[in-house]
């Protein structure tokens, strides 16, 4: 099932697609700015409450192609996402609630409930736009609208290789929404708040995004992103440190051996992207500090291909890691051009709480201070 779902969503991932995407990213991210610039200056801010607002309306706009707007609603998908992965963690650390004729009895399990009955209504009313958009039967890549090709969701409704179940498709719109959301929201947040913490290389990403977009509603190309090598390595940077989904499940389809172990097929085994991520031997003494110099081109060049995995790896990577980077990028062009961001927070602050995702306590703590326009 897995591997006929990849090939029928992989084409929505090309570059064509993600370039059709950047008008969408900007004219989202604008309004954005214009709702920071309301925040009082000095109040303290759970940035986290924005970003993954932001990255809702983001993913339901460009790859679902359905308008909402999470920030007038707050009850909105994006809350109730955080609630529904933080019920189903406790219950994680419950012996006993593994149980689901005990589970069932207690009061998380109604909230659960009712969290993901919101959620999957959402979910329903993509559904519902976008069949009566996409009832035409398929046409030929050349000759379909621009609009519908852009879009993921189009994909799920007319696919010429792989008719998808209406359960299916639901399941798909939920997956979408909740994976492009909590990488994204989960990176611009940590990297706002490592910036806070690092005045000088958040002067210094500043100055190379004002260079190249100088104008206060940039024009934003993927070839200039391409412009942007210090953008791409603190996102890295806070992505290694940070990464959003810090352990991942897989299973051997084969016998393997490790270490002289054999291990037979069928094993599961949980990976802990966190860690390895933060290993001495492969990033060195200060592998527990931010230092986005570590992405530079000549020390990529040496680093394992597996050693940086914030999006998984191997044929079940993430589908949307092309598409994350490019909207983090434009994310953080738009929040830097016209912020500063401040923080009381310290390296000694940031302490995770039991979540399927990796969550501060407390939540990013940051202030922001509308930065004067330079004149050109």
């Amino acid at each position: 099932v897995w591997k006929s779902q990849r090939k029928a969503l992989n084409p929505t991932s090309n570059v064509r697609v993600l370039q059709g995407y950047i008008p969408t990213f900007c004219r989202i991210n604008s309004a954005m700015v214009k709702r920071l610039e309301n925040v009082p200056a000095g109040k303290t801010i759970n940035f986290m409450d924005y970003a993954s607002r932001l990255a809702v309306e983001l993913v339901c706009a460009t790859t679902l192609g359905f308008d909402i707007n999470q920030f007038d609603d707050p009850d909105g998908f994006a809350h109730n996402m955080e609630r529904v992965f933080y019920v189903a963690s406790r219950r994680m650390l419950n012996v006993h609630l593994q149980l689901d004729t005990v589970y069932r009895w207690t009061k998380d399990y109604r909230e659960e409930r009712a969290l993901r009955e919101k959620m999957e209504s959402y979910a329903m009313k993509i559904y519902e736009s976008a069949e009566r958009r996409f009832s035409s039967p398929p046409e030929d890549d050349e000759d379909q609208e621009p609009e519908k090709s852009r879009i993921l969701v189009h994909q799920l409704f007319v696919n010429k290789h792989r008719k998808f179940a209406k359960m299916e498709i639901l399941h798909n719109i939920y997956t979408i929404i909740a994976a492009g959301t909590d990488t994204t929201a989960n990176a611009v947040s940590y990297t706002c708040l490592q910036l806070a913490m690092h005045p000088e290389q958040q002067e210094r990403l500043y100055n190379e995004i004002n260079d190249i977009f100088p104008d206060s509603e940039p024009i934003i190309t993927l070839e200039a992103l391409k412009c942007l090598p210090y953008l791409d390595m603190v996102l890295k940077e806070a992505l290694r440190l940070y990464p959003a989904a810090w352990i991942v499940m897989r299973e051997n389809t084969d016998d393997v051996i490790i270490d002289g172990l054999r291990i037979p097929k069928g094993n599961k085994f949980a990976v802990n992207i966190y860690s390895m991520q933060r290993r001495v031997d492969v990033w060195g003494p200060d592998a527990n500090l931010f230092n986005p110099e570590r992405f530079g081109a000549e020390r990529s060049a040496t680093r394992h291909r597996y050693a940086f995995l914030p999006f998984s790896g191997g044929r079940r990577d993430c589908l949307g890691a092309r598409y994350a980077m490019i909207s983090m990028k434009i994310m953080m062009v738009h929040l830097v051009k016209h912020f500063r961001f401040t923080t009381t927070m310290r390296e000694e602050d940031i302490n995770f709480r039991f979540d399927a995702l990796l969550r501060i306590i407390g939540g990013h703590q940051l202030q922001i201070e509308k930065r004067c326009r330079k004149h050109t």
